[in-house]
């Protein structure tokens, strides 16, 4: 959407608008300081102890989220919650210096550039403060999911995921079923195995999303999709559509070389058959 130049000259933006979340990306730089590599790596990609002090001395009650756009494919948020540990990790953010104000010099990051607290420690405090996603996972932080407890990153292979511990990813919305799904065939990434994803129409408006293309054993257990096996709020599942791998089940002259799949694959498409597409 591009505002009116009337508004960006003002620093502003249009009424009737509020600002509830705000994201920014990391980049791949030299520390002034050593980590251990996965501490290093985890410390590039995390939301920082700067980004944290400034979001919890904010004043605006409808700013309450903070994304961060890692430079190693992550995606990660941080919800506000009002509680007890997040006042007091709050307070272990205050500039050291006032006057400075600079907010990089507080005393947990000091911890962690003297080696007393290492990166994964001050996420697992974040996690237990507030509310820590990771929206889309990388080699630092594991599958997406909520962070609670002491940061692991977790990784598990597609095909053995039984409870699913955050939602996929999905479309943009369309006005077209077709729309929906064209948009997930065109992000697609072929691979080893059948991949699939599911169509939902709003009960509200009648539009539509798909959920991006997929691997999961089986296709009729939403709580391998997921979490609790519950579908998008108010949306109803219209249907799903399959993506083959890419072994080769054809001649090399079959126009459908590419785009194949077993016809069992209909009735258990996740269970991996090798199928090329």
């Amino acid at each position: 959407m591009d505002f009116p130049d009337e508004v960006v000259s003002t620093g502003g933006f249009p009424g009737g608008h509020t600002i509830v979340a705000r994201y920014r990306s990391s980049s791949p730089r030299d520390l002034p300081f050593a980590l251990e590599a996965r501490q290093e790596s985890l410390y590039r990609n995390m939301l920082s102890t700067r980004v944290i002090s400034a979001a919890l001395s904010g004043q605006d009650a409808s700013l309450v989220r903070e994304y961060l756009l890692g430079s190693d494919g992550c995606v990660l948020s941080y919800t506000r919650s009002h509680t007890t540990l997040e006042e007091q990790l709050k307070k272990d953010l205050v500039p050291l210096n006032l006057v400075r104000a600079n907010r990089l010099e507080n005393r947990i990051e000091r911890q962690i550039r003297k080696g007393e607290l290492t990166p994964a420690e001050f996420v697992t405090r974040l996690g237990n403060a507030g509310v820590l996603r990771v929206v889309e996972g990388s080699q630092a932080w594991g599958i997406p999911r909520r962070i609670m407890g002491a940061f692991v990153a977790v990784q598990v292979e597609p095909l053995m995921i039984r409870n699913a511990l955050a939602d996929p990813a999905f479309t943009p919305i369309f006005t077209q079923q077709k729309d929906a799904v064209r948009y997930a065939h065109e992000h697609r990434r072929h691979g080893e195995y059948l991949q699939f994803g599911y169509v939902f129409k709003s009960k509200r408006n009648g539009r539509y999303m798909a959920s991006l293309p997929l691997v999961r054993q089986s296709y009729r257990d939403f709580g391998q999709v997921f979490p609790h096996g519950l579908l998008p709020q108010d949306y109803g599942l219209e249907g799903f559509y399959l993506c083959a791998s890419n072994e080769a089940l054809a001649p090399v002259g079959d126009p459908l070389r590419q785009a194949f799949f077993f016809s069992q694959g209909i009735s258990t498409p996740a269970s991996a058959l090798p199928c090329r597409g």
